[in-house]
């Protein structure tokens, strides 16, 4: 006992200890009195205490010697969004001005890489805490605050704007009665393969999106022709998610046979060996019209960038699989439901 204790202890003072020094070559460079202050806002974040981390950093700005700063300015740029966390977990009344206080912040800051690249980790990061229902307007506020002021230069970030607003537009579409369970699948899938699908390095968890992804774009070749109102509906309403599918609804008007082939081309390395590509399109057709008779509303999962939904209807262990693998329910997705 005494033993695990002595390494326990071991452990503690190596830790401190590397800590220490990191903290050492962070100040390096920094002025003599900017180090020493700098060191308590640092010590205050480590321990949780964002909010006079930032004031303490606000303070050290604020004077002559620590008025360029750049590790100074560094440490405010990561402190910020975890204040603004705070309040957005705690639904205090100091978001609205922590939030501006942020902005002025970016505004007298020259907008560099490394800065843009706080810019976008804070909007993944906020995106997901749009499951608190009350932030989910002042989050399209603060990305539309973020686009309006140009604090992303680099083309590369105007994507995260786009899946932004997708994902903002996402929890409102999921309430709307005037889109379908059809196109909200639809839709889902459009920001999968937009936003999500090429950062996911698991094969197997890759395969299963890309086959949800085309399975819906099939299900949208079926429903468009007879549903031109909604999807213009969604355009209008919902333009940034519109956004995900509007190529695939452009192959559509264009040639829709066409589309379906180029889909159904997509579809087949994933249906069983035994299945050819008229028996895959009878069984995307069947699963298409189990899903389009579906009554009840899915169930959203919101996890910020990446909105899920679960089918709440009954599916039989002996029935096709609304996947669109030609499998049976049991052989397929229901083969570990028990």
């Amino acid at each position: 006992m005494d033993s695990n204790k002595d390494i326990l202890n071991t452990i503690s003072d190596s830790n401190r200890r590397f800590a220490k020094k990191k903290r050492e070559e962070d100040l390096l460079g920094v002025p003599e009195k900017v180090a020493t202050e700098l060191e308590k806002a640092m010590e205050q974040e480590d321990n949780g205490y964002f909010d006079k981390a930032k004031d303490i950093c606000v303070q050290i700005l604020a004077t002559e010697e620590g008025r360029n700063v750049e590790k100074v300015i560094l440490t405010l740029a990561r402190i910020y969004p975890k204040v603004i966390e705070t309040d957005i977990y705690d639904c205090n009344k100091r978001y609205q001005t922590d939030v501006e206080d942020y902005f002025k912040f970016l505004d007298s800051i020259t907008m560099n890489d490394l800065m843009q690249e706080y810019v976008v980790e804070t909007l993944a990061k906020f995106c997901e805490l749009m499951e608190n229902e009350w932030y989910r307007p002042l989050f399209r506020e603060f990305v539309a605050t973020v686009e309006k002021k140009g604090y992303l230069t680099k083309e590369e970030y105007r994507k995260t704007l786009d899946s932004a607003y997708a994902s903002a537009e996402s929890v409102v579409y999921f309430d709307d009665n005037k889109v379908s369970i059809i196109m909200k699948n639809v839709l889902k899938s459009g920001y999968e393969r937009a936003y999500v699908l090429a950062g996911v390095e698991e094969t197997d968890k890759r395969q299963k999106m890309e086959m949800d992804i085309y399975t819906n774009i099939y299900y949208l070749c079926c429903y468009y022709d007879n549903n031109t109102d909604e999807v213009e509906y969604i355009m209008s309403a919902y333009p940034h998610s519109y956004e995900t599918i509007e190529k695939d609804v452009e192959e559509i008007k264009s040639d829709k046979q066409a589309k379906i082939s180029k889909t159904l081309d997509k579809l087949a390395p994933f249906a069983a060996k035994n299945i050819d590509r008229e028996a895959l399109k009878t069984a995307l057709d069947k699963a298409y019209q189990y899903v389009l008779n579906s009554h009840k509303q899915p169930e959203l999962i919101h996890s910020g960038k990446q909105p899920y939904y679960r089918k709440n209807t009954k599916i039989g262990r002996n029935d096709l699989c609304p996947c669109g693998s030609g499998r049976k329910y049991k052989q397929c997705c229901g083969r570990d439901v028990k």
